[in-house]
């Protein structure tokens, strides 16, 4: 659950500043910030699918624990 909440903040927080430059001023093309933004999603994004399936990995198996098989 963690991994999934820092993966989504990392996405938002490498995006973030991405967007407050280019609404500052509309007309910059921050070639280098769109760069590490599109790396840092990525990341993010790994981290958070990770979380996911660990914990979806974790549900089934305390599912098939409660079953009884």
């Amino acid at each position: 659950m963690w991994a999934m909440l820092i993966g989504i903040a990392i996405m938002v927080a490498s995006w973030l500043p991405l967007q407050i430059v280019t609404a500052n001023d509309p007309t910059s093309i921050p070639f280098e910030l769109g760069i590490m933004s599109m790396l840092g999603v990525f990341v993010g994004g790994v981290v958070a699918v990770v979380g996911f399936v660990k914990a979806f990995i974790r549900t089934v198996r305390d599912a098939n624990r409660n079953s009884g098989s």
